[in-house]
């Protein structure tokens, strides 16, 4: 997740530097507002929702290879 409005004075990539951990697929969703309100009510509710989206799909997946063997 990436906040629309970053603090003054980072100056990372697009990835926030994220890629550095990851060999897969790095997505980034931005959401509305501050690094410090996206993890605050309201809109910590919205990360959350995303979150079990994608938490879901990996679980169907993951259901989904298991039962083709």
């Amino acid at each position: 997740f990436k906040a629309s409005k970053q603090n003054r004075g980072i100056k990372r990539g697009e990835d926030l530097g994220w890629s550095q951990f990851t060999t897969g697929n790095l997505e980034i969703r931005e959401i509305s507002g501050i690094h410090q309100s996206i993890l605050a009510e309201p809109r910590v509710r919205l990360v959350a929702d995303i979150l079990n989206e994608h938490l879901f799909e990996l679980r169907r997946d993951d259901v989904h290879e298991r039962s083709a063997k």
